[in-house]
């Protein structure tokens, strides 16, 4: 029944096989696992812990409730789980890499560099995206020094990486030198990443923002301008457009790129921030 996915009638047979043998553990791993995928998390939680009690050396038992308390909304008790299964050897670069996402989402980003740095020790070259995104999520998060830390112990584990992956990495640490101050490096790292893959929205935006920082909006507007005609970065690239337009006092103009960006997809901060702007821009009149 479980395998077929039929949940309610493996529980009553897990339940029924327990009654009859008590002792037998995978009879209660079974109900368990019924249990999780019938979002009965409470429960199997509780089950776990039983077993958990009886043989805290089994890693499947601490990462099957680590999923428990996922479900349940506690994901702090989950990377408590995912820490002891790690130091039991029962860890693989998926179950590694979510112990570093719970951190950063809880804004923990040393010990989340810590998950991602064992993630990096473990990965082979097919592993090499998830490496990336790690990065990427601690640029994205304004965690420079963390970003910088996973890119270069990723280029220092792999020497080749594919395009795309290398592209990736480029822009994150173009990102990391623009924060660090070291303007010339990120503009040259950018420019590179534009000359490889034209279509590159993300180096385009970049680009953009910086030279929209430093007063030179001819060129950010080129560069905004041929970001926003790639579909996958066209709202990105409006509404970051927008932004520099409205820090340059250009509200008006700012105005068709918002209505643009929210045609493309609405969302409660971003028609705030337009009606700000529309404000401005008619006090600017």
């Amino acid at each position: 029944y479980l395998t077929l996915e039929r949940y309610y009638p493996a529980e009553t047979a897990y339940r029924e096989a327990i009654l009859m043998q008590p002792d037998v553990a995978d009879w209660k791993v079974g109900l368990a696992r019924c249990l999780l995928e019938t979002e009965r998390y409470a429960d199997a939680i509780a089950l776990f812990d039983t077993l958990i009690k009886d043989d805290p050396n089994n890693t499947d038992y601490w990462i099957l409730q680590s999923n428990a308390y996922l479900g349940n909304e506690q994901p702090l008790r989950a990377a408590e789980n995912i820490e002891i299964t790690h130091r039991l050897g029962g860890t693989d670069l998926t179950t590694i890499s979510l112990l570093g996402d719970i951190y950063i989402n809880h804004d923990s980003p040393d010990l989340a560099l810590i998950a991602y740095l064992e993630a990096v020790k473990i990965a082979d070259n097919k592993d090499i995206k998830s490496l990336v995104r790690a990065a990427d999520l601690f640029a994205r998060t304004g965690n420079y020094e963390q970003a910088a830390s996973i890119a270069a112990d990723t280029r220092a584990k792999f020497n080749e990486i594919e395009k795309e992956n290398d592209l990736k990495l480029l822009t994150v640490e173009a990102k990391v030198a623009r924060a660090q101050g070291d303007d010339d490096a990120a503009v040259a790292t950018l420019n590179k990443i534009v000359e490889r893959d034209a279509l590159n929205g993300e180096a385009l935006i970049e680009l953009a923002n910086y030279y929209a920082e430093n007063e030179d909006m001819p060129k950010a507007i080129n560069r905004f301008e041929q970001a926003q005609k790639i579909e996958s970065y066209e709202r990105q690239a409006l509404v970051a457009h927008a932004q520099a337009r409205v820090r340059n006092g250009e509200y008006k103009a700012a105005m068709p790129l918002l209505r643009r960006a929210l045609s493309i997809e609405s969302d409660n901060n971003l028609e705030e921030y337009t009606q700000r702007v529309e404000r401005a821009a008619k006090n600017q009149s």
